[in-house]
């Protein structure tokens, strides 16, 4: 019986330096019925010319050669040629464990999922640390949106699923959007039936030096703060029970993104112009007046996890006796 054709796309834009051991690992995978897209994003190093040369050796490799849209864009090229049942995603300065796609494929089978997930291991010049906690979970649509907005064991990364490619008729990549996995996963999570995670790591990702997510301006990282606040808006709309949730996670972004681009004070106080943004930020959204009610009782400066408790607290978080995550391993329950 012949395996069911998967579809990887790799979107490829001057990593030349990091691309053969990307499309080695995708090629040396023990899950061998594979559609092999290579998306040439415009790149100007040699990266183009690199993947001509892996299609002449390998007749599962696609190249499409393209002017340079971004990731979003290459991505959606790729899906639009996509003739497997289901879609892997690969960053080309990444790589994957040699039985990564064996892994996700066999779960979703097994558990009859629309997506399948798995861990990964953090990649730097220094270090390779693995994430994960070796656990196998299986959400229906309401958990796994649930888990995505706790964001722990759940994460908006394209690259460590397998999807089903009926998941997206009607979904693709917002092009020119830098945060383009956090206002798609979601959608696709809202989709699917059933989802499957086995969190144990099998894809390498890179963290390069420089690299557009890992600069912390303040710009980039208040674009962080309306991509987040755009999806959770979208998740309020389609299950008013997450609405505790989303209002769980505007906190918990929005506080950790304040304190990356540095407006947050080391002594963990928080400036009174500052705290009325981000009350009014989360009124807006859930129109729910009693947070004016709390700005007004909280016009002095207050310390960022008096906020962060205040938020939950109002969204029924903690009165659900649910275990409140910390953002900060410094943060205890009692302060």
């Amino acid at each position: 019986m012949k395996e069911t054709l998967i579809s990887v796309i790799v979107p490829v834009y001057n990593v030349e330096k990091y691309l053969e051991e990307c499309i080695n690992s995708i090629i040396n995978q023990t899950y061998k019925n594979l559609e092999i897209i290579l998306v040439d994003d415009g790149a100007t190093d040699n990266s183009g010319k690199m993947c001509d040369e892996f299609a002449k050796k390998d007749n599962r490799i696609k190249v499409i050669h393209k002017n340079n849209g971004g990731l979003s864009d290459a991505r959606n090229a790729g899906i639009e040629i996509a003739t497997g049942e289901y879609i892997q995603f690969v960053d080309s300065d990444d790589y994957i464990d040699f039985d990564m796609i064996e892994l996700l494929y066999k779960n979703a089978k097994k558990y009859d999922t629309d997506i399948s997930m798995c861990s990964h291991y953090i990649l730097t010049e220094e270090e390779c640390t693995p994430e994960g906690t070796g656990e196998l979970n299986i959400y229906n649509r309401v958990q796994v949106l649930k888990e995505i907005l706790l964001d722990e064991k759940v994460r908006s990364y394209a690259w460590n699923k397998l999807f089903a490619k009926e998941l997206f008729k009607e979904i693709r990549f917002p092009k020119g959007k830098v945060f383009e996995d956090i206002l798609t996963i979601p959608k696709l999570f809202d989709k699917a039936k059933k989802v499957v995670l086995d969190d144990q790591p099998k894809y390498y990702y890179r963290q390069r030096k420089g690299s557009i997510l890992h600069v912390q301006t303040k710009e980039l990282r208040l674009s962080y703060i309306n991509s987040a606040l755009e999806i959770m808006n979208f998740i309020k709309e389609k299950e008013k029970s997450l609405i505790a949730y989303c209002a769980y996670n505007v906190a918990h972004i929005t506080i950790k993104t304040y304190n990356d681009i540095g407006l947050f004070d080391m002594d963990y106080m928080l400036e009174e112009d500052i705290v009325n943004k981000l009350y009014k930020d989360t009124c807006k959204i859930f129109e729910n007046k009693e947070y004016e009610k709390v700005i007004a009782e909280n016009s002095s400066n207050v310390k960022k996890l008096h906020f962060y408790y205040l938020i939950c607290d109002k969204a029924g978080y903690i009165t659900n006796n649910t275990k409140l995550p910390l953002i900060y391993p410094g943060w205890k329950n009692n302060d």
